[in-house]
């Protein structure tokens, strides 16, 4: 329509002459307005003779102009967009008779005053997850915009949802078709959101008016996943792909039960992953079904049985789920079946609820310990009633819902990690019986606590292995005192930063070695060698309680050596603790002198071979540095005990740290196990007090209480003898007189 109003101008302009009249004309005849400009705008000036009126021919173009003294002016705003060209007729009269008219023909200016406009401002397509790449998802002649200003518009595509833009593009900058990038997935993107832009000046120019339309992609799930049976795991390289590990059974021999067979873990099942759509599953037994003991139903995987089956054995069955609407989409899984004898009973844990502790820090595979016995390991334990000692060696445990802890087979409860907090734990564990497959579970609650104050707790462990021997292994940050009365050879390692007494007797060797930045004093009394070394910042010294007023036997030989700068003192230890646990035989030998470095040597002897390591603490708590390490070793050959200064570098700091290594001689008891290594750490607190109470009594003490015993009734059978001849005395002479008047008057009867 603009078109045609100016052509029509032009063409006009052309066949009108240019009036010129001494009465009546205009300055310019054809004027330029820009549209959008305000009424009383001057368009052009008039020039008449006096007694000349000029007015406007009433036409349509000709409403929005008025005359105003010599002036043609607007009465009305133009716009270029609605119309381009004005033709006015301008009438000149004097009095009542027209004279002159003159044309004057108004072109309106273009401006950019309109923005582009989308036929909607929202578009919502749905899209399969299969489309291939490159197809064009929403056409162009659907999103394109237009602009009333005529200009040429310019698209941009971005998107509100992060990944939107590196699946779909348009494609070009002045095509707004949307096009798939890269092919979609439905479990990864659900829907998209994404705004496409519209410009009526390039890219980057200031005078540009914008319009936006927000386009929403529903991507639909597409049939592209073959079945799965549950449960599975999820293959890395693809999300169509869920691997089962099989499933298990178990039916009793010489039985057949006509319900649906149990299996682990869960029923037989197969789902399609596609689960919008939810295809149906069917089910077959390809193979391994041997003499068709088994049936499969079709509809539900349900599996029972056929017949019973009269040997143990077992059965591979190969398990086929596809997908009703095609045989292409399938799976396949396995099902063992065991044939065994019938269970009677299933296991049960001895206990509903077992309680434990456990110190912060320690490391991974660390002893939980029981609530109310810090010092016994914390096991759990199923029985099971269809074993005469109700232990089932098929039970195996596990930890359900944690995984800061780990039962091992033996039942034990480790620590999983290193456990930083204070907490308390509350898991599930469970007993499985693998050849039935029964189940039986248990609660655990776990304290985990942290250090103890400043100070770190004593770590002690106890192994016997010798006749009537004992070897005592302390750590201690401070006063520390141990204490053993045996009636065999005693060796006792002390390391600790504090002032340290050791008392021992005993009527065997005694080996004491302490390691000590502190005074350290040792006092001994027994019958045989003992031998004392000490390692420390200050010097020790040893007495011997004169025999007429010890109450230990006499012939005590004790010799000490040492390096620093402090006295020691004899004394009498007081008991703070008493523990049994391994030691060193040892014979009587001569007392041999040295320093910390050297050895005290003893006559060789057939000796058992003692191993123990043990932890020093360095710092004043738990949390502090890395302990070294306080080591012996006994070899089976000589008689040798040799402390060696660990170097800084090894102890994590300057004290004084040792390697110690003791032997003694002396026969085995029958009752003792050889223990050929033990190891301490300070973070393990193991008592085995349990395990020894099959050794309380030692083969020497029940020697000697055999021999009290013996004599006792030696002693009871005399004292019978001599209460029975006071009693019938009288009895016993007169037959005896009788029997020799007898002999005397008759030879013969004798």
């Amino acid at each position: 329509m603009a078109v045609s109003h100016r052509l029509s101008a032009y063409v006009l302009f052309l066949l009108l002459p240019l009036v010129h009249s001494q009465g009546c004309s205009v300055n310019n005849a054809k004027p330029v307005v820009r549209e959008n400009n305000s009424a009383g705008l001057v368009v052009t000036n008039i020039t008449k003779a006096a007694g000349i009126t000029v007015t406007i021919s009433p036409t349509a173009d000709g409403n929005c102009f008025s005359i105003r003294d010599t002036e043609l002016i607007l009465s009305c705003s133009l716009d270029y967009e609605k119309q381009g060209i004005y033709i006015l007729t301008l009438l000149c009269t004097e009095g009542n008779v027209q004279v002159y008219s003159l044309e004057v023909i108004v072109t309106v200016s273009n401006l950019n005053d309109n923005s582009p406009v989308f036929k909607q401002p929202n578009f919502t397509v749905n899209v399969p997850e299969d489309t291939r790449v490159n197809a064009i998802v929403l056409s162009s002649d659907r999103v394109s915009a237009t602009d009333l200003d005529q200009d040429t518009i310019y698209y941009e595509l971005r998107g509100t949802t992060p990944e939107a833009t590196e699946f779909f593009n348009i494609q070009g900058v002045n095509n707004p078709g949307i096009y798939l990038l890269k092919a979609l997935d439905y479990d990864k993107n659900k829907s998209m959101q994404l705004v496409l832009l519209a410009r009526d000046r390039a890219p980057g120019s200031a005078d540009t008016n914008t319009a936006n339309a927000t386009i929403t992609i529903n991507i639909q799930q597409a049939d592209t996943k073959p079945p799965w049976f549950l449960p599975c795991k999820p293959v890395a390289m693809s999300s169509k792909v869920c691997l089962n590990t099989g499933y298990i059974g178990r039916i009793n021999i010489s039985e057949q039960t006509m319900e649906p067979l149990n299996l682990k873990p869960g029923p037989l099942y197969a789902i399609d992953p596609d689960y919008t759509l939810n295809e149906k599953i069917v089910y077959s037994i390809i193979e391994g079904n041997t003499d068709d003991v088994f049936l499969l139903n079709y509809d539900t995987g349900n599996l029972t049985m056929n017949k019973a089956v009269n040997t143990p054995e077992t059965f591979i069955l190969h398990v086929m789920a596809t997908q009703a609407n095609s045989i292409e989409k399938y799976a396949l899984t396995t099902v063992e079946i065991k044939v065994i004898n019938r269970s009677i009973h299933a296991p049960y844990f001895e206990h509903v609820n077992y309680t434990g502790t456990v110190s912060t820090g320690l490391i991974r595979n660390s002893l939980v310990m029981e609530a109310g016995a810090p010092s016994t390991p914390l096991k759990i334990f199923a029985a099971d009633d269809d074993f005469p000692n109700k232990i089932n060696p098929h039970i195996t445990y596990s930890i359900q819902n944690s995984s800061d802890f780990t039962v091992t087979q033996d039942g034990l409860v480790l620590t999983n990690s290193v456990l930083s907090s204070a907490m308390k734990i509350t898991m599930l564990a469970t007993a499985i019986d693998l050849a039935s497959l029964q189940e039986a579970s248990t609660i655990i609650t776990i304290e985990v606590i942290p250090p103890k104050g400043t100070t770190l707790p004593t770590t002690t462990i106890t192994v016997t292995a010798g006749t009537g021997s004992t070897t005592t292994t302390t750590a201690r940050t401070g006063l520390t005192t141990t204490t053993t009365a045996r009636t065999g050879p005693t060796t006792t390692t002390t390391a600790g930063t504090g002032p340290t007494t050791t008392t021992t007797a005993g009527t065997g060797p005694t080996i004491t070695i302490i390691a000590g930045t502190g005074h350290t004093t040792t006092s001994t009394a027994g019958t045989r060698l003992t031998a004392t070394t000490a390692a420390g910042t200050g010097p020790s010294t040893i007495s011997k309680p004169p025999g007429s007023s010890s109450v230990f036997p006499p012939k005590l030989t004790t010799t000490t050596s040492g390096a620093g700068s402090g006295p020691t003192q004899p004394t009498t230890s007081s008991v703070s603790k008493t523990v049994n646990t391994a030691s060193i035989s040892g014979p009587t030998g001569k007392p041999t002198s040295g320093t910390a470095s050297g050895p005290v040597t003893h006559p060789a002897t057939t000796k058992p071979s003692i191993t123990h390591s043990t932890k020093i603490p360095t710092g004043p708590s738990e949390s502090g540095t890395t302990d070294p390490t306080l080591s012996g070793t006994s070899p089976p050959g000589g008689g040798v005990v040799q402390p060696t200064a660990l170097t800084p570098s090894q102890t994590g700091g300057s004290g004084p740290h040792s390697t110690l290594t003791a032997v003694a001689s002396g026969p085995p008891r029958p009752s003792d196990p050889m223990t050929p290594q033990t190891s301490f750490t300070k973070s393990h607190q193991t008592d085995v007090n349990k395990k020894m109470s099959d050794y309380k009594y030692t083969a020497q003490d029940m020697g000697i209480l055999g021999g009290t015993l013996a004599a006792l009734l030696i002693l009871a059978l005399f004292f019978l003898g001599f209460i029975f001849y006071k009693v019938h005395r009288n009895s016993v002479t007169t037959i005896s007189k009788r029997k020799v008047i007898c002999i005397i008057t008759d030879p013969h009867r004798r």
